[in-house]
């Protein structure tokens, strides 16, 4: 076979699926020419539509992940009815995943019945566990919602925080140690809930040092949480200062505040910030 010219107008009229599957053919079959006509063929297209062709094509040559990681980079490019396709074509062939991810899609959109389905079809994700129970709850489904967050609150600490904060009652040491194991095991998720559970519990030696500890690996809401309870003790300037540093952090409350530091702080603290 022989390599098509360079600036061959019918070349980049065919800079298409069908063109590029014909170049992955001759490549595949071994013809290094399939290389050069390839890269000539990806010379017409934006950067998206290059990745875009070529994960269809392993797709279409039978890598399933594609489908997913299609999904994936059409999501991170905000084409969500592309992203929709690929997750509802990477579910079917078997990764329940990308069903967790249409969800989150459609959630965003407000469609939260058509979400609730996605999560429950990706309820074996772990990481889906927060969101579907959150639309569980939102449509009256109660028990669900607590069942899926018992179901993973031991695999994932956005289930076990909500489960805690929600139902924690039930639960012989009211979740402490459910908090602090996540905490112990370096879950940022766990640090601001577990410090509330310290200062209900009158520990604030330990609410402080958790809270520290906290702001020292980038937690917005620990340093706004700190800067409210130095506030509260009277220590106004170290508490102005981590909530300024909450908000370079991105914390929209901390912004608040420091707009208005006629803000009442009483409070205002004691917050998981979800």
């Amino acid at each position: 076979m022989q390599p098509s010219p360079e600036n061959n107008v019918e070349a980049i009229k065919l800079s298409s699926k069908q063109a590029i599957d014909l170049d992955l053919d001759w490549i595949l079959d071994g013809d290094p020419d399939g290389i050069f006509n390839l890269a000539n063929d990806l010379r017409a297209l934006t950067k998206t539509k290059i990745i875009t062709r070529l994960y269809v094509a392993a797709h279409k040559r039978g890598v399933e992940v594609a489908a997913l990681n299609l999904g994936r980079f059409l999501d991170d490019r905000n084409d969500v009815s592309g992203a929709k396709k690929w997750y509802k074509i990477a579910y079917h062939q078997g990764d329940p995943r990308a069903a967790v991810m249409r969800g989150d899609l459609l959630r965003k959109e407000r469609k939260y019945a058509s979400a609730l389905k996605w999560y429950r079809l990706g309820s074996d994700v772990p990481e889906s566990a927060y969101h579907h129970a959150k639309m569980a709850k939102r449509l009256g489904f109660i028990e669900e919602a607590k069942s899926v967050l018992q179901r993973h609150m031991d695999h994932n600490a956005d289930a076990a925080v909500e489960y805690v904060l929600q139902y924690g009652k039930e639960l012989q040491d009211g979740g402490l140690s459910i908090l602090e194991g996540y905490w112990a095991a370096g879950d940022l998720l766990a640090s601001v809930p577990l410090a509330n559970f310290y200062a209900k519990l009158g520990r604030f030696e330990d609410e402080e040092k958790v809270l520290r500890a906290a702001i020292s690996a980038g937690e917005s809401h620990a340093a706004f949480n700190l800067g409210i309870n130095l506030n509260q003790v009277g220590k106004p300037l170290e508490a102005k200062a981590f909530i300024a540093l909450a908000k370079e952090l991105g914390d929209s409350r901390a912004a608040k505040w420091l707009a208005n530091e006629d803000w009442d702080l009483a409070g205002a603290g004691d917050t998981c910030a979800r």
